[in-house]
């Protein structure tokens, strides 16, 4: 008895060492990558961009970590995301995933924290609910996303965006589009392309103007009438430019 004792103990404490040691490596990986990368104007970074490391908050809990390291800018410094995430599956163990907080902190110096309500996103079958660092609003200052719901076709995000008066990140409602939201860094452009149904596809282009996020192209490509419409800003109002033959007519 007195032995078996002895021996789970040393095995405990060999597991226990095991994961230190773990965690110690892949957050030394995390630094390395991290100083691998150009100090430079960042466009964006994604989790899988910034080798996430997951690490458990108890052996049998369903909440975990995601790590994201995002480079200094000429305007940002270095940024840590945190963030944890909750898993739960259903009857075909089929897992889907909430976030749970975000703490953004900077050489290892809280910044900010973020509460997430459940209620507000529904169930998400990404860990990394897509979260993408980025210079969002093209001015130098980075920003993040992350999925509210990943249902169905389109997808649709919360966004947050650096306030420089108030020295943190603050909801920004104008981005939370339904569609696939790309950012063209080079045009400073904004795309969103919605595919809700097979007959009916639509893509929209914005533009910051004085500021503001303004609609500057809008395709239509409906498979009921056999057209796609092409209709661009002119004069403060979008205008009908070109009628070609639907693209979705088989």
């Amino acid at each position: 008895m007195r032995k078996k004792l002895i021996f789970n103990t040393v095995l405990l404490c060999c597991c226990i060492g095991g994961i230190i040691l773990l965690r110690t490596n892949l957050l030394a990986t995390g630094k390395f990558r991290m100083e691998s990368l150009n100090n430079h104007d960042l466009e964006s970074v994604n989790v899988s961009e910034s080798a996430p490391t997951d690490i458990p908050l108890a052996t049998e809990s369903s909440q975990y970590h995601k790590y994201i390291n995002v480079p200094a800018t000429e305007q940002m410094p270095d940024l840590k995301f945190e963030l944890t995430g909750k898993s739960e599956h259903d009857d075909s163990y089929t897992n889907f995933y909430f976030p749970v907080k975000l703490v953004v902190k900077t050489n290892e110096t809280t910044i900010q924290e973020i509460d997430f309500n459940e209620d507000d996103f529904a169930p998400c079958t990404l860990d990394t609910f897509d979260f993408e660092y980025g210079n969002f609003k093209f001015d130098g200052y980075g920003g993040f996303k992350i999925l509210s719901t990943s249902m169905g076709k389109d997808p649709s995000y919360y966004f947050w965006i650096w306030d420089k008066n108030k020295n943190c990140f603050v909801r920004y409602p104008d981005l939370e589009m339904v569609g696939h939201i790309t950012f063209d860094y080079n045009k400073q452009v904004i795309n969103v392309s919605n595919t809700s149904s097979a007959t009916y596809h639509e893509f929209t282009t914005y533009k910051y103007i004085d500021d503001k996020l303004i609609l500057i192209r809008r395709v239509i490509d409906a498979d009921n009438d056999g057209y796609r419409r092409v209709y661009e800003l002119k004069n403060g109002e979008l205008e009908l430019v070109e009628i070609t033959e639907s693209q979705l007519k088989e």
